[in-house]
């Protein structure tokens, strides 16, 4: 299955269950994967207010802020020696 399938999978269930929180979550972590960010953090908005207890979706989250801090520490090294 390629990312278009994916996606066209996850946009399917979506549509059939949209308060399926994991839906919301796997596709929300496809279209970070795929560089979508600002898609990917409104997904995983949706995910979290329909399940805000989920520990993998808060976890996701972390892991998400903790990239971006990495990639913005990087960043400033290269610009800045």
């Amino acid at each position: 299955m390629g990312l278009g399938s994916a996606e066209k999978e996850y946009k399917r269930a979506i549509v059939l269950y949209p308060g399926y929180a994991t839906a919301h979550h796997w596709y929300a972590w496809h279209l970070i994967v795929t560089g979508r960010i600002s898609e990917g953090i409104a997904q995983l908005k949706t995910a979290e207010s329909l399940d805000p207890l989920s520990l993998i979706i808060s976890a996701t989250w972390r892991m998400h802020c903790a990239s971006l801090i990495s990639m913005t520490n990087q960043c400033s090294r290269v610009g800045g020696h």
